[in-house]
């Protein structure tokens, strides 16, 4: 099915995702900001945050992310200051020196400091400029008023007499005018004036409130001066120069509070002309001096922004690349020494040589004398989706995921895309002309690609330079398509000859008639005569500019589109069939692609089939009409309707096969699926309530603090498990996902891989692991060594944390005499902490494989072979020996002295055992039943893998029992309190004896 289906599309590059592969990175400290970097040169990498716990704040690197942040403020406001000069960014190959991040970070706070001074400078200097430019119109202006009441003051002089004495000291009021006996009453105040400048759209308000503040004891000159650059904003306003006359100091308070909240600018203007002129004089000399400073200044400015602006956008990158640097180290864990940087990230499997060459030259150029370990790791999450594009892929693939992301190696839309999509653009744009315009344009686009990649291009057309290649396949549809619907810019075309339409007159074809405009003139009409060949492509260009045109077109274009649409839903579930074939779920294709396809053709596709047949056999059946009534009235089909005979019958079973189609796409999937989840549950659900009286079980060491974090299991907020609970560590405190599951990842200081345990009697385990066997619990172990450890050093056994219950001497005692009953090899140690019981791995496993990488058989599907690491392992012929003859020939020291795991090789491990039931916490010997409870007080029991050599773990699985927990649980339901008390009085009572002895 998968081949009948493949259409050679599986050799197409883009055709699925990369496949990834997650790795795991240890990184030297000290090398770690030039690993990260060149791995960012390489660019294929995807990091994983592992300390999503923990805040921006929190993380090692903030500091240096804050550094970044700062250094790339700067930057900004260093672009904002060149685009406001209007300076172009210069476009370098390299900077003009090469700075490293101290260097940089100095010379961007120089640059800013020199910068804001300079801004500040220029800034006061604008602002006297603008007031004394000011201040000039106002002497200007002002001046003229004064100089016009003069001269009016003057000739009014000259024509009018004045009864009084003309003396400096005479009155101007008349009311002030000498009375009996020559006294004068003085009730005028004094008078004074108020100059400055006014925005223009402001003056109306402006007079209005000084005429009413003052009752109109006011007299206000104005005139317009233009636009003004205004000192406060450094914006060009139109003003104007007013000046406004008063009496009295209550007057003039007012008129100096109305000018502030009109935002006017007051300036002095003296009285005597004299003065005026020498005040004009200064102004104009003080403002040739400050022009030439400000164009000093300026210049200065301008060079500074000019040596920013050719290397600004190589510092922004830099900066940019030194953020980016910093934020991926901050995903990474850092072991507790401080001195290893540890990464998980997805790469795809294809760029690992890269990356492993990347790792190389960093090492190198770092001189550092450790390099960075990679090594792969298992997982069952989901690796992310990674197409390799290149510049013709690359924009059709964005379109793509603009809707959407396929799951990892899912079929890709955009090997179809890269036709549809331009071929779908050119149905509705279709015309000749306008297609060699887009024509040109795309091959511009393409021939100066290069020069144009190298330019800095705005918004707009840098989009356009992006879709290139898609603008270049669209023009060539609508070219294609133009011809079809023969459009030359909405002009018909006759490339193919001419019209297949004649001019009858009389009954008559006239094929004389080449100009069918004139042929209702000559009395005759225009029509296909019936057997006449059609024109030889595209669309008849009779059809243009007639009434009938639109109602053809449109009717034609309909139908086109209904066919291409139920293609592409045709084509979009036939990729669904790709996904299920390639992932092997056929309960996907068997409930809904099935279905999904009957469904969409026995209708839709029925109805593609009557446009084909009516195009064909020249019918004038109304479509509408059949499939209204296909549903209306099923099994009867009118005159309106006749398509075929057998028509009714036919759509009487699309229609019955339809409606069949739709529960059988919609439940049977849904139910199958729930009640493979119920069955996963039932064979994985591994524990009962604790506070059930008759359950089994434990609390798991950490367990709330797993539980706060999801954990993904589905079991609430707390963690109250019943029967075994599975907790794991390695050596740098990372704890096992997967409490109360049989399968875990590990990633410890000496092995990476998977683990799974099984136990007797739980439900989480698998029952076929037991059936027929005497065995009570297995181990299954998958591991590659990140490091050469010695084969005599590896051992799998005990660890005992408790007090001891019998004195050391004895305890050393039993343990030795039990080590030297079992084997030779047995490593005992009742004085150091933690106390062990352990076995070397070659001699205690009862099937070890040893495989290349790549060639590893599955866990359970494992034989005995251990040839690759044991080479005196083998029997007659070179086959491997068996298991039994394994442990036997590596229980002697001398045969594994000098064998090593080596991390070239993938291991496999099972090991089982017939004594402890951990699901009852008893040890069985025979009919010997002992309660394990009281020995292993308040600890578990244990399956370490351990290097006793350097004291590293390859793996350490804690299998705790609820019983084990009797002193902390005593009363508390989760055993019987009397039963505990007396079980504690027994165990004091033997200690206090064997003490005494």
């Amino acid at each position: 099915m998968a081949r009948l289906f493949d259409l050679g599309l599986s050799n197409v590059e883009l055709w699925r995702s990369e496949e990834m592969q997650l790795v795991q990175l240890m990184v030297p400290a000290e090398s770690a900001h030039d690993t990260i970097g060149a791995l960012g040169d390489v660019g294929l990498l995807q990091f994983k945050d592992l300390n999503a716990e923990k805040s921006a704040f929190q993380r090692t690197y903030a500091n240096q992310v804050k550094r970044s942040d700062e250094m790339a403020r700067k930057i900004r406001f260093f672009h904002d200051q060149v685009e406001k000069a209007g300076l172009a960014l210069g476009i370098r190959p390299l900077p003009d020196k090469v700075y490293d991040m101290d260097e940089l970070e100095a010379k961007l706070e120089e640059l800013e400091a020199e910068m804001l001074e300079v801004n500040g400078n220029s800034e006061r200097l604008m602002r006297s400029y603008s007031e004394l430019v000011e201040l000039q119109l106002v002497l200007e202006k002002a001046g003229s008023f004064f100089d016009q009441a003069r001269m009016d003051a003057q000739s009014e002089n000259l024509d009018r007499s004045y009864s009084v004495p003309e003396d400096m000291g005479a009155p101007l009021l008349e009311s002030a005018l000498p009375v009996s006996g020559g006294q004068v009453e003085n009730k005028a105040g004094r008078l004074g004036f108020v100059a400055g400048l006014i925005s223009q759209d402001k003056i109306n308000g402006f007079e209005r409130l000084l005429f009413r503040a003052t009752r109109g004891n006011m007299f206000l000159r104005r005139s317009a001066v233009g636009s003004v650059k205004d000192p406060a904003t450094g914006e060009l306003v139109e003003k104007m120069v007013f000046v406004v006359f008063y009496a009295g100091e209550r007057a003039r308070q007012k008129i100096l509070k109305i000018c502030e909240a009109y935002g006017a600018n007051r300036y002095p203007f003296p009285e005597d002309p004299s003065r005026q002129r020498q005040m004009h004089g200064e102004v104009t000399t003080r403002l040739r001096e400050l022009h030439h400073t400000i164009e000093t200044g300026d210049r200065h400015r301008e060079g500074v922004l000019q040596q920013i602006a050719f290397n600004l956008d190589a510092w922004a990158g830099q900066v940019r690349r030194e953020k980016a640097i910093y934020h991926t180290l901050n995903k990474l864990s850092m072991d507790t020494s401080k001195k290893v940087l540890v990464a998980e990230a997805w790469v795809p499997v294809g760029a690992k040589p890269r990356v492993v060459e990347a790792l190389r030259q960093s090492a190198e150029a770092s001189s550092t004398r450790v390099s960075t370990v990679l090594q792969p790791l298992v997982t069952g999450d989901q690796p992310p989706t990674y197409y390799r594009t290149d510049n013709f892929t690359y924009s059709f693939q964005a379109i793509v995921e603009a809707y959407g992301v396929a799951r990892y190696r899912e079929v890709n839309p955009a090997v179809y895309t890269i036709a549809t999509f331009p071929f779908l653009f050119a149905v509705m744009f279709g015309d000749f002309g306008h297609g060699l315009l887009m024509l040109a344009f795309a091959v511009y686009l393409v021939a100066n690609e290069r020069k144009l990649l190298r330019q800095q291009l705005d918004e707009i057309f840098g989009m356009l330079f992006g879709g290139r290649y898609v603008i270049l396949l669209m023009s060539i549809f609508s070219i294609f398509t133009g011809i079809i619907y023969n459009e030359f810019f909405s002009i018909p075309m006759s490339l193919f000859g001419r019209s297949a339409a004649r001019c009858v007159i009389d009954g008559v074809p006239r094929q004389e008639v080449t100009d069918l405009r004139s042929c209702p003139e000559l009395g005759g009409t225009v029509s296909f005569v019936r057997g006449a060949p059609p024109y030889p492509f595209g669309v008849d260009p009779v059809w243009h500019g007639t009434k009938a045109e639109l109602p053809f077109l449109n009717s034609m274009k309909m139908k086109m589109s209904i066919l291409l649409g139920v293609v592409h839903m045709n084509l979009g579930i036939m990729m669904s069939l790709y996904n299920n074939n390639y992932f092997k779920d056929r309960l996907s294709t068997l409930c809904e692609f099935v279905p999904q396809v009957i469904f969409l053709n026995a209708l839709f596709g029925y109805l593609c089939i009557a446009i084909v047949y009516k195009w064909i056999t020249g019918a004038t059946t109304d479509l509408y009409h059949v499939m209204i009534y296909m549903f209306l009235a099923p099994g009867t089909v009118d005159e309106a309707g006749h398509l075929f005979s057998g028509q009714a019958a036919l759509q009487v079973v699309l229609l019955l096969v339809a409606f069949v189609a739709v529960p059988w796409m919609l439940l049977p999937k849904p139910l199958i699926l729930k009640k493979r989840h119920e069955a996963t549950l039932r064979a994985r659900s591994a524990y009962d309530s604790v506070d059930d009286e008759e359950s089994r079980g434990l609390v798991a060491h950490g367990a709330s603090t797993s539980a706060g974090h999801g954990g993904g299991h589905g079991h609430g907020d707390h963690f109250d498990f019943g029967e075994v609970s599975i907790e794991g560590h390695s050596g740098l405190d990372r704890h096992v996902n997967g409490i109360n599951t049989f399968a875990m990842e590990i990633d410890s200081d000496i092995a990476v891989g998977r683990i799974e345990v099984h136990v007797r009697g739980l439900k989480s385990s698998q029952p076929e692991r037991f059936a027929g066997k005497k065995r009570v619990s297995i181990v299954g172990a998958q591991v590659r060594f990140k490091k050469p450890v010695a084969a005599a050093d590896l051992c799998i056994g005990q660890e005992m944390f408790s007090e001891l219950t019998v004195p050391v001497w004895l305890s050393e005692a039993l343990l030795t005499l039990a080590a030297k009953t079992l084997s030779s090899t047995t490593r005992v140690s009742a004085r150091s902490e933690p106390r062990y019981f352990m076995n070397p791995v070659l001699a205690a496993c009862q099937l070890i494989n040893v495989a290349r990488p790549g060639e590893e058989p599955g866990m359970w599907e494992a034989a005995e072979d251990a040839r690759l690491m044991l080479p005196g392992a083998a029997g007659a012929g070179g086959a491997p020996l068996g298991a039994d003859e394994r442990r036997k020939w590596c229980d002697v020291p001398a045969n594994i002295a000098g064998a090593v795991f080596s991390p070239d090789y993938v291991y496999t491990f099972h090991c089982w055992q017939h004594y402890v039931n951990l699901s009852s916490y008893e040890l069985a010997i025979g009919p010997l039943r002992v309660d394990c409870a009281p020995v292993m007080h308040r600890s578990p029991m244990q399956i370490t893998v351990k290097d006793v050599g350097t004291g590293a773990y390859a793996f350490s699985v804690m299998l705790w029992h609820e019983r084990a927990l009797y002193g902390a649980r005593a009363g508390a339901g989760g055993i019987d309190a009397g039963k505990a008390a007396a079980l504690g009085r027994l165990v004091n009572g033997v200690r206090g004896l064997l003490s005494r002895s």
